[in-house]
């Protein structure tokens, strides 16, 4: 009866060993995808800021091409009207 009671508990013992380093792989695990996480909502705030950025450039860029357009259209109905 001893040698079966002892032989129970080192089985608890290993499996309660199993658990803990199972726990503490979760956890390493939980802190990589975290960490990951974190590092790609860096990222998608950069590249946000840079979409934004090119995307103002490209407005302004725009507004200058059309008052250009515009200017040329004026200064063609002058001519035409001279003529």
């Amino acid at each position: 009866m001893q040698h079966d009671i002892a032989k129970l508990r080192d089985q608890v013992q290993q499996v309660s060993l199993a658990q803990k380093g199972t726990e503490t792989k979760m956890d390493c695990l939980k802190k990589g995808i975290k960490s990951k996480m974190d590092d790609l909502k860096i990222e998608l705030k950069t590249d946000r800021d840079e979409l934004k950025k090119l995307l103002q450039e490209r407005v302004t860029n725009g507004e200058r091409i059309i008052k250009q357009t515009h200017d040329e259209n004026k200064r063609n109905v002058n001519h035409d009207s001279i003529d």
